[in-house]
C-alpha cells in the first residue's frame, strides 16, 4: 500500500480503517517485503501523530469515558508493533522498535483501565524473568492456557458475528471494539515473550561473532552433515564378474531395500486354518485306534489265561483221583 505522508491532509476514521483492512490480513499474506511493511508502518505513525494532534485520548479517561467510534484507534500502538516485528533487516533494531510498541499499547490500556490484572501480572512477569530463561507463556499452568484459548477463540467468534452489525448499533459496535482490544493484548504478550528469546539471540551473535560464524559454518559444511546423511549403496557397473552374478546382487540389494524389520508370514490364514483342520482330524483318527487296538490285546490275553487255566485244571484231575489227599472223606 501507498504510504500516508501528510496528517493534515486525509480523514482519520477513513484512512485508519484502510491501513486496518491491510493489518488484519497480514498473518494470511506471504508475499510481503520489507519495504511494504515499512510503508504501513509509515501510515501507522502518520495516524498517531493525527490521534495526538486531535488529543483524543486522556491518561486520566478510563474506557467508558471513550467515545465508541475512538476506541479503534487504541490499536493503532498494537499494529506499529506487529508490522515492526516483521521486518527482517536490521532485526535487532526491529524488534526492539515492535517491543516499544507494544509496551506503548499495554501502557496506555493499563492508565485507563483496561488492562486485566492476568494479563499485567504476565507482562511484569516478562520484566522479571532474565532475557535468556524459558518463555514466560510456557509457564502457566495448564488451565490457565485452556482458559485462554478457549477465550481467544470465543472473542474470534463474537468478533465475526458482530462485525456485520457495528454500523446499526453502537452498543454492539463498541463491543466489537473493546473484544478487538481483548485480543490485540493476547497477541501482544504472545509476540513479546517470543521476541525475548530471539533478542538474546541476536545479542548473543552479534557479541559473540566468532561463534557464531562456527557454528554457521559446521551447519553449512556438508561434511560435518555426512553423517547424518542417508547411506547410499552403489553397485558398479562390471566389480561383480559375470553379467548373470550382477543381476542375482542387484536383486540381493532391491530385496533388502523393501524388505520390512519384521518376519513375514509364510503362509495366508485360510492356508493355516485349513492346515490346524487336517492336523486336528489327524489327532482324532489316531485317538480313536488307540483304546481299540488296547481293548482287543486285553480280550486276548485274558482268554489265554482262562484256556491255561482250564487246561491245568484238567491236568490235574487226570492225575489225581477222586477224594485224594482227603483224609478224613468217605471213599468207600
Amino acid at each position: 500500500m501507498e504510504a500516508i505522508h501528510n496528517p493534515m491532509d486525509f480523514d482519520l476514521n477513513t484512512n485508519f480503517n484502510t491501513v486496518q483492512e491491510v493489518c488484519v490480513t497480514l498473518e494470511d499474506c506471504f508475499d510481503k517485503k520489507d519495504e511494504d511493511f515499512k510503508a504501513i508502518l509509515l501510515s501507522l505513525d502518520v495516524l498517531s501523530q493525527k490521534v495526538q494532534q486531535l488529543a483524543l485520548f486522556s491518561s486520566n479517561e478510563e474506557s467508558d469515558d471513550i467515545i465508541t467510534e475512538h476506541l479503534k484507534f487504541l490499536l493503532i500502538n498494537y499494529y506499529k508493533g506487529d508490522v515492526a516485528g516483521r521486518i527482517m533487516e536490521n532485526r535487532y533494531r526491529t524488534l526492539l522498535i515492535s517491543k516499544i510498541c507494544y509496551e506503548h499499547f499495554l501502557t496506555i490500556l493499563d492508565n485507563m483501565g483496561m488492562l486485566p490484572q492476568s494479563q499485567k501480572e504476565t507482562w511484569d512477569a516478562m520484566d522479571k524473568e532474565p532475557a535468556d530463561s524459558r518463555m514466560v507463556m510456557s509457564t502457566m499452568t495448564r488451565d490457565q492456557k485452556i482458559t485462554i484459548s478457549r477465550r481467544k477463540k470465543e472473542i474470534k467468534e463474537k468478533l465475526k458475528e458482530a462485525e456485520k452489525y457495528i454500523e446499526k448499533d453502537e452498543e454492539v459496535a463498541r463491543d466489537f471494539y473493546l473484544m478487538m482490544i481483548e485480543d490485540a493484548v493476547y497477541r501482544s504478550l504472545e509476540a513479546m515473550d517470543s521476541m525475548r528469546m530471539e533478542m538474546q539471540i541476536l545479542k548473543f551473535k552479534e557479541e559473540n561473532p566468532e561463534t557464531a560464524d562456527s557454528i554457521r559454518s559446521e551447519k553449512m559444511d556438508p561434511k560435518a552433515q555426512e553423517g547424518r546423511k542417508m547411506q547410499v549403496f552403489h553397485i558398479p557397473a562390471g566389480g561383480f564378474g559375470n553379467y548373470q552374478a550382477q543381476i542375482d546382487m542387484k536383486q540381493d540389494v532391491l530385496d533388502r531395500v523393501f524388505k520390512p524389520g519384521h518376519n513375514l508370514p509364510t503362509m495366508s490364514l485360510e492356508e493355516f486354518a485349513e492346515m490346524e483342520v487336517k492336523e486336528a482330524m489327524e489327532r482324532s483318527e489316531k485317538e480313536k485306534n488307540i483304546p481299540k487296538e488296547n481293548s482287543d490285546s486285553e480280550d486276548e490275553e485274558v482268554s489265554d489265561r482262562k484256556t491255561y487255566k482250564a487246561r491245568h485244571w484238567d491236568d490235574w484231575r487226570d492225575n489225581n483221583e477222586k477224594g485224594a489227599g482227603n483224609k478224613k472223606a468217605n471213599i468207600g
